[in-house]
């Protein structure tokens, strides 16, 4: 905003009283403000001079003497407009108030605009130009509730704000209800102002927020009597456009960070395996655009490189979910939980090149569930991925990346013989042929048999397979049938037959 005549006027009409016509409203910036010693000598005076009336020029004064000066061409055209330009006489103490007033101005608006645009903190902008203005401000939201509230002079309204935090019936009956123009005020644009209610010594006005939807909130503005005027608007107009600017960006941001504590909080006990409110889980979820039926999967990160605390891995979920943006990452049980909705990512070959990358680069490794359709079954595949995770860094120590679709059969040995020895599980078979070639030297009744199963129950393939004929092979397969109990049309005892297998093999 340029340094224009509203400023001045605000700060320096009272104490330098003048009698002027027209307006100081100009928009045009004032690049120097003239000292002029042409009347009452050693008195703090303004003057204010009248291009009009001077035929659009300047008085000829000598170049040391000004300070600053409006270029002619910046004069408006129109006579309702007319600009003015303010002429001092040879008084330090004018000019140092010339000179404060528009320190204290550049101050303010670039205060202003770092708390609109960088901080985004209405209340502080409120606090500032409530000492800067000598205003009180206030926002009430849509629920009527005091979104923040800042008075200069103790209005009593103010006061009982700043006490409650919220407003009470007969606050709400005042400056609402009881307004004919209840409805409509809330349609109205810029600063407008609300002769329904009144304050000693101040008149109230208001400046409506919106937002794509409707109406957001209200900030009130008490003004005191006698500074209500053209000049001191057009620093409440600017004031008042950075507020709701603000005050929307802050109300969005609390909204999706609302939707997103949300989200994380729904994943978070559907990963627990926690009872969740579906209807409201599923239009959380549809608020980022994921839906039940899209295919997901859960990723399961442990860090090799770095120490695991809170802060550690909150910073490595925001960079998983800026590198991927389809994963919602949250740092639970000393490690992450990755849900990704393959159906978001329109680049899923990118998503299989870059994910060891950042594995290797960040010192991650990480078990991968298998893909379901149901994010309410987060649970299930949580745990898929951590069992993959545990159990491929336990037989792979030098991968990176361990999907539970190559360990699940690792995970279903481990799980079998939690409670008893693996050969306490074996088929009957696998003990007598065990015992029978331990006492029959070169028999090989054992490998023979598993040879044939492996072969398909081709003799002639597990006869070449073990370098033997297949007459031989073929005793071999008699002599077993004579040992054990093996009833190979039975596809329960052959699965049983084929399970023993490969837990011998996994001792």
């Amino acid at each position: 905003m340029d340094l224009t005549y509203a400023l001045l006027d605000h700060q320096l009409r009272q104490k330098y009283p003048t009698e002027h016509i027209g307006v100081w409203n100009s928009q045009k910036k004032i690049s120097r403000i003239m000292l002029w010693d042409g009347r009452c000598h050693g008195q703090d005076t303004l003057y204010l001079y009248d291009v009009a009336n001077h035929g659009g020029r300047l008085p000829s004064v000598p170049r040391s003497d000004i300070l600053f000066l409006i270029p002619e061409q910046d004069w408006p055209l129109y006579e309702q407009e007319k600009g003015w330009s303010l002429l001092y006489t040879d008084s330090i103490q004018a000019v140092n108030d010339t000179l404060q007033a528009c320190t204290d101005f550049q101050t303010w608006t670039s205060q202003i605009l770092i708390l609109s645009k960088v901080e985004h903190n209405y209340s502080k902008m409120m606090e500032l130009s409530c000492s800067y203005l000598k205003m009180s401000f206030m926002i009430i939201d849509s629920d009527y509730k005091i979104a923040a509230c800042h008075s200069y002079d103790a209005v009593p309204f103010w006061r009982d704000g700043i006490a409650s935090g919220k407003m009470d019936t007969q606050e709400i009956q005042t400056l609402y209800l009881d307004c004919p123009d209840f409805d409509k005020t809330f349609s109205k644009n810029g600063l407008t102002y609300y002769p329904y209610t009144t304050l000693d010594g101040h008149k109230i006005y208001y400046y409506n927020i919106d937002y794509p939807g409707g109406y957001l909130a209200r900030l009130i503005i008490a003004v005191p009597s006698g500074q209500d005027t053209q000049e001191t608007f057009i620093l409440l107009e600017y004031l008042s456009e950075h507020l709701s600017t603000c005050y929307r960006h802050c109300y969005e941001h609390r909204s999706k960070r609302s939707s997103s504590e949300r989200i994380y909080s729904y994943l978070r006990k559907l990963l627990q395996g926690s009872q969740v409110d579906r209807p409201d889980a599923i239009q959380t979820f549809q608020s980022i655009g994921w839906l039940p039926a899209h295919t997901y999967q859960v990723l399961r990160l442990i860090s090799e490189g770095h120490i695991n605390s809170t802060q550690t891995l909150g910073y490595f979920c925001f960079q998983i979910e800026e590198q991927f943006p389809a994963i919602r990452a949250i740092e639970m049980d000393s490690g992450i939980f990755c849900v990704y909705d393959l159906s978001m990512d329109k680049n899923l070959d990118r998503f299989q090149e870059d994910l060891p990358i950042f594995l290797r680069d960040d010192l991650f490794k990480a078990g991968m569930s298998d893909r379901f359709s149901d994010i309410f079954n987060c649970y299930l595949y949580g745990r898929q991925a951590a069992d993959a995770l545990r159990i491929g860094s336990q037989t792979d120590p030098d991968l990176w990346r361990y999907d539970f679709s190559a360990y699940s059969m690792s995970y279903i040995f481990q799980k079998s013989t939690e409670d008893y020895p693996a050969q306490e599980l074996y088929h009957p078979a696998i003990r007598i042929l065990e015992k029978y070639d331990a006492s029959h030297p070169g028999t090989e009744l054992l490998a023979t048999l598993r040879q044939y199963f492996l072969c398909g129950q081709n003799a002639s393939k597990a006869a070449d397979a073990m370098h033997i004929h297949r007459t031989t092979f073929l005793y071999r397969m008699k002599k077993i049938q004579q040992l054990t109990p093996l009833r190979p049309d039975d596809p329960e005892d052959i699965l049983h037959l084929m399970f023993s297998f490969a837990l011998l093999s996994h001792q």
